[in-house]
């Protein structure tokens, strides 16, 4: 055989060993792609068709039979999942879900979800039944929906920020909400201190209140006090007493201990000074 002959039928096995690949290795792809994209369309039926239009017998069809949430709520089968749709449905006939971001990867699509929707009637719930504020509700949930070959959801990871959630449902008490009795509001006052929530807790300042300080130098009115900023060290309260509107306790930080006294009238601090 000559050289050229040789060349020509090595370059002729190379394309067909290429196009032998290209052929195998295209349709792989391709049906990953079209399988991502299924199971991310699935995921935006489940969000605009159920949630937003109340049309859960998409559920039926998009929840595999084996179905398995998991959420703040506890964890539920398919019938549980779709009932809470249905009932957060009917309790906030308004409601819109939002898709803020939806990625699709195998699998799995997560997606970033925008809640919002006013509380006009009963939230029947496994756990509770809450009555209806008239208030609006929003927030932003996490979702990951683990999808099978036939484009079903088997599994489900909810999760947003529950304290928030039934705080605005009126299912528990606003966490900044104030309170009127004396030594609760001084503790208030350090929780959210620690927890670094200025705002609340200059509200427990009565308007007019008066702040001493160690060096003696006195701030007047809520204003000039929400400005003076003590630095960032958790603080703990110690030896708390209380005589009617007067309290006395020691803040220990990490530098050192000082003992204070404050009068606290209805809900509010009117006065506290270092001992």
């Amino acid at each position: 055989m000559s050289y050229r002959k040789y060349a020509l039928s090595l370059t002729s096995l190379a394309a067909c060993i290429l196009a032998a690949l290209l052929i195998t290795a295209v349709p792989v792809t391709t049906a990953q792609q079209d399988s991502e994209e299924r199971n991310r369309e699935a995921f935006l039926a489940i969000v605009n068709e159920a949630f937003n239009q109340g049309d859960v017998n998409v559920l039926r069809r998009l929840f595999a039979p084996e179905f398995s949430n998991h959420s703040p709520f506890g964890d539920n089968n398919r019938d549980g999942a779709i009932a809470t749709i249905e009932a957060l449905r009917a309790a906030m006939p308004d409601l819109v879900l939002t898709p803020l971001v939806v990625i699709a990867e195998g699998e799995y699509v997560a997606g970033d979800v925008l809640f919002e929707g006013t509380f006009e009637n009963p939230l029947h719930l496994a756990q509770m039944v809450v009555q209806p504020t008239g208030e609006p509700v929003r927030y932003s949930m996490q979702s990951i929906h683990r999808f099978n070959q036939d484009g079903q959801s088997v599994e489900e990871w909810l999760t947003w920020d529950n304290l928030s959630f039934l705080s605005q449902l009126g299912a528990l008490p606003n966490p900044q909400a104030q309170t009127t009795d004396p030594e609760s509001v001084i503790r208030q006052f350090y929780e959210l201190y620690n927890a670094g929530d200025s705002e609340a807790q200059n509200a427990l300042w009565a308007d007019d209140a008066t702040l001493t300080l160690i060096n003696g130098t006195e701030l007047q009115g809520r204003d000039q006090i929400s400005a003076f900023s003590p630095g960032h060290d958790q603080i703990v309260v110690r030896n708390l007493e209380v005589a009617g509107a007067v309290l006395r306790w020691t803040s220990v930080t990490g530098g050192g201990a000082y003992d204070l006294e404050a009068v606290v009238s209805d809900g509010k601090i009117q006065s506290m000074h270092f001992r």
